[in-house]
């Protein structure tokens, strides 16, 4: 529910926002998208358009506009997306390799008072 309204303050509502339903056409949907896709990625495009075609279809379930523009558009490419932070195979390989091993150090978690812990590190 946060992303939802997060995505009504923050692009929705200070581009269209007041705009009628009524009064939005396909070509105020792809512009206002192609705005969108100088500065966004590809995921929150699909999430904003999601969220404004499920408003839309609420309204024409009451019957307050005909048809939902944002259905009649395409999404711009958007920004590219931010590299992956995944280990690659063979870092993963490493990591699975040093922790095959035995143990060769400990923690030790001590109260720090009022419900806080830390931790002393040691290793061999």
């Amino acid at each position: 529910m946060e992303t939802i309204t997060g995505q009504a303050k923050n692009w929705i509502n200070p581009k269209i926002g007041a705009t009628k339903l009524r009064d939005c056409t396909a070509t105020d949907a792809d512009k206002f998208f192609k705005g969108l896709g100088g500065v966004l990625g590809k995921r929150s495009l699909v999430m904003i358009k999601s969220t404004l075609r499920r408003s839309i279809r609420r309204a024409q379930v009451h019957s307050l506009i005909g048809r939902n523009v944002v259905e009649l558009i395409d999404l711009p490419t958007g920004q590219p997306s931010h590299p992956s932070r995944a280990m690659t195979q063979e870092q993963a390989a490493k990591v699975l390799k040093a922790a095959s091993g035995k143990a060769t150090g400990y923690v030790k978690v001590v109260k720090a008072g009022k419900g806080r812990y830390g931790a002393t590190h040691a290793a061999s």
